[in-house]
């Protein structure tokens, strides 16, 4: 049975734009060259603007430190308990079109 990363990404790369790549070891979508979305320890690790970061950190998401640096523009989204792929889903299309947006 595949996780929920694993639907997220399969239905995201129905878009022709979007293909997979590697970040710091693990599994992630990319659309051109640029980074939108990973899977990092069972987490979804999203690139985003900072008003909706901040958003999602009043509901429980954390900014992304490797290696306890802070990454700027990146943040880690627990899966959630109800419907989270649909709420994944959701997360990564916004992502996938901020940085659509910046290129």
């Amino acid at each position: 049975m595949a996780g929920t990363y694993e639907i997220v990404a399969e239905e995201l790369q129905a878009d022709p734009a979007v293909r997979t790549g590697v970040m710091f070891g693990h599994r992630c979508l990319k659309t051109g060259r640029r980074m939108f979305a990973c899977e990092y320890e069972g987490e979804l690790l999203v690139k985003l603007p900072p008003e909706r970061r901040q958003e999602l950190e009043a509901q429980g998401a954390r900014p992304f430190t490797p290696m306890g640096r802070p990454m700027t523009g990146w943040i880690l989204v627990a899966e959630p308990a109800d419907d989270a792929v649909a709420a994944w889903v959701d997360l990564a299309e916004e992502a996938k079109a901020f940085v659509a947006e910046a290129a």
